[in-house]
């Protein structure tokens, strides 16, 4: 934690007593499978290691008790909703209107990646004090949605996915 270049994000272990080679590790083993195979973030994949890792540890399977306390005696500090690059991160490329009228429409979000659509990006648009909005994006990399904005000013949109840098934009509606 204290080199200059980087250091650690968040601690996923134990606080007190120590964890069992065979539940712990199977537990921790499951937490990385989550992570790397599954793309889930630290949160999610804490909650999948504690559903999942007991099914793949036979040993474990008739032991309740201690099942349980493996569950509980993992802990994770940090933020659970942070997502995790299981591989190095791609930038999302957001298109978008500058500018929007003051009426109600459909706007349509498109999110690429490479030159390709990106399906189950989330899209958000946000408005300080009046709104925001969320929705997906469909097979084609796009996201709609319905809004009739009555006042001037500043929409801001972002578009997030797995492995991806985000992509921020403003839409002006004068």
């Amino acid at each position: 934690m204290t080199n200059p270049n980087g250091g650690a994000l968040a601690y996923l272990g134990n606080t007190n007593v120590g964890l069992g080679a065979v539940g712990g590790t199977a537990q921790i083993s499951s937490f990385f499978t989550a992570i790397f195979e599954h793309g889930l973030g630290l949160g999610d994949a804490l909650n999948y290691s504690r559903d999942n890792f007991y099914t793949s540890e036979a040993s474990l399977q008739s032991e309740t008790l201690g099942v349980r306390w493996t569950q509980l005696a993992i802990v994770l500090f940090g933020d659970p909703e942070m997502p995790v690059y299981s591989r190095t991160p791609d930038q999302l490329i957001l298109s978008a209107p500058a500018t929007m009228a003051r009426a109600e429409q459909c706007l349509e979000i498109l999110v690429s990646q490479a030159g390709q659509a990106v399906a189950g990006a989330t899209v958000a648009l946000h408005r300080e004090g009046d709104f925001i909005y969320r929705a997906y994006t469909n097979d084609e990399g796009k996201a709609s949605f319905r809004l009739a904005p009555t006042t001037a000013g500043d929409i801001r949109v972002t578009a997030t996915h797995t492995n991806a840098v985000p992509a921020l934009g403003t839409i002006q509606v004068p």
